[in-house]
């Protein structure tokens, strides 16, 4: 039944990201210098919207999920639905003031959004990095690692023990934003494919 499960989230993931509207990044002289110039934008916009689907599996579990993020300076509502191990839920707040709010409208409170989805839901995923990483962006000093592409896009980013491969990307309003990111963290892997950007 795992097995089938895994292959079914695959197989999901595979085909929403196939039907997506990539595109392919022309190269630049100098990708470096492509790249600051995008970070410098991506980070004074503070106001944007991401909604897509996610898979998220391990040894013992796979799940997937619908998502919206809307982020408002460092104010977040995500709300997730899905028709695997998941309902409507919607996780909103900011670091240190989180509640999950579920569909029958009760509410649990926690200061950290990882360990309530996972007492809550029963897996998680790195929101506070997520916030940055969605956008192709390293969370500010903390110690990283990353590759470019030779279009000035970052290929992968290695923080916080996660690593995250952007495979996929789409311009919205001449800004290259990621479609599709695969992260990595010992036995968890996530999914993460971008449909439409709003900024």
């Amino acid at each position: 039944m795992r097995l089938i499960r895994n292959l079914l989230l695959g197989l999901c993931l595979a085909l929403l990201a196939a039907c997506a509207p990539q595109q392919v990044l022309k190269p630049v002289a100098n990708p470096s210098a492509a790249w600051q110039h995008y970070s410098i934008q991506m980070n004074a916009i503070s106001n944007w919207q991401a909604s897509g689907e996610m898979g998220i599996r391990n040894a013992n579990q796979a799940v997937s999920a619908n998502f919206n993020w809307k982020q408002s300076g460092s104010q977040f509502v995500i709300s997730l639905s899905g028709p695997l191990n998941l309902g409507e839920e919607m996780l909103e707040g900011q670091p240190g003031q989180i509640s999950l709010t579920d569909g029958k409208g009760q509410v649990v409170k926690a200061d950290n959004a990882e360990d309530l989805m996972q007492q809550e839901l029963g897996w998680s995923m790195p929101v506070e990095g997520l916030v940055y990483w969605i956008r192709a962006l390293p969370v500010p000093g903390v110690s990283q690692q990353t590759t470019l592409n030779n279009n000035g896009s970052l290929a992968t980013l290695n923080q916080q023990n996660w690593t995250i491969a952007y495979q996929s990307y789409i311009v919205v309003k001449g800004l290259p934003l990621p479609h599709k990111i695969i992260m990595q963290q010992g036995p968890w892997r996530i999914i993460v494919v971008i449909n439409d950007w709003q900024l």
